[in-house]
């Protein structure tokens, strides 16, 4: 299968469509590549699962933050907002992310410790315990 994504652009997290096997961009009633540029001024580039692994892997490694400093309010707001994800104690840390993904495995992770320190980062949903401290004890 191939994906098409806009061409001379930073990938952006996700595809535009895909190409079919006829060699017409899927969902567009019959458009060629060529076509979705004239009709949509678009131009697109096909590339194949692995490139769309890889460009994938780069653009959330890119969206990973490190924990930044916010208000007890904002902590409390983020803890009602969704069901919580992970809600545990790590260390002398209360965790819990975001259920809801931001792409791909990224969520957004926010963290206590007593009523002293809130913070918040982004990063994978499956992040152990380990790194979780490593990142808040950095």
């Amino acid at each position: 299968m191939k994906y098409l994504i806009e061409a001379g652009k930073p990938y952006a997290g996700h595809i535009i469509s895909i190409l079919q096997s006829d060699g017409t961009v899927a969902w567009t009633e019959g458009l060629t590549i060529a076509g979705y540029k004239r009709e949509r001024g678009v131009q697109l580039q096909a590339i194949d699962e692995i490139q769309l692994r890889a460009l994938t892997a780069e653009y959330e490694d890119s969206r990973k933050t490190e924990p930044e400093e916010i208000t007890r309010a904002r902590w409390h707001d983020m803890l009602e907002i969704l069901p919580p994800s992970r809600w545990h104690d790590v260390g002398a840390w209360n965790v819990f992310h975001i259920c809801e993904r931001i792409s791909g495995n990224l969520v957004s992770w926010f963290a206590r410790k007593g009523d002293a320190a809130h913070v918040a980062w982004t990063d994978d949903a499956n992040m152990t315990d380990t790194e979780i401290l490593a990142k808040l004890e950095d």
